[in-house]
């Protein structure tokens, strides 16, 4: 039986390494707060098909000592490629953001159903700046990748 949800240990390595290879200040309330990224094998609905940060609260905050978790769906995350891994990422993280009262909140796509192009946009925009000098990436290559000489290299000259 397939577990819903699986923790792999080199996934919030590759997280951390997102957030430390970008120096904008677009992370930086996901570099602030305590999160927990995990793999599932179950949808996340229609509107997250890759993944989904939600913010922790109450007594479970209290025991993990994590404000937000982000699911990955893994199905998605092993078939995408290394830039398309590393946007998801940078997408879910960018979800991280504070109140009024610095506390930990989920920051929305901005404004109605069409700005949610716009916090895309810049989800790859990071992804694109960083992605090559990821060295944990590797760790996630895809099977056609693994027949490639340098996978990262042959998506660029496409």
């Amino acid at each position: 039986m397939v577990s819903r949800y699986e923790e792999d240990g080199k996934l919030p390595v590759l997280v951390k390494e997102v957030l430390d290879s970008y120096r904008g200040a677009e992370l930086n309330d996901a570099k602030a707060f305590q999160w927990r990224v995990i793999f599932t094998n179950q949808t996340l609905g229609h509107e997250e098909v890759a993944g989904k940060c939600t913010r922790v609260d109450g007594a479970v905050r209290f025991l993990w000592s994590n404000d937000f978790i982000i699911l990955v769906h893994k199905p998605t995350f092993d078939s995408a490629t290394p830039l398309e891994k590393t946007r998801i990422i940078v997408h879910e993280l960018h979800h991280i953001g504070k109140d009024d009262h610095d506390e930990p909140a989920i920051r929305r796509h901005a404004g109605d159903f069409c700005e949610i192009p716009s916090h895309d946009k810049l989800s790859y925009k990071i992804a694109h700046e960083i992605y090559r000098n990821l060295t944990n990436l590797k760790e996630f290559t895809t099977q056609d990748e693994i027949g490639m000489s340098d996978p990262i290299t042959a998506l660029v000259e496409e």
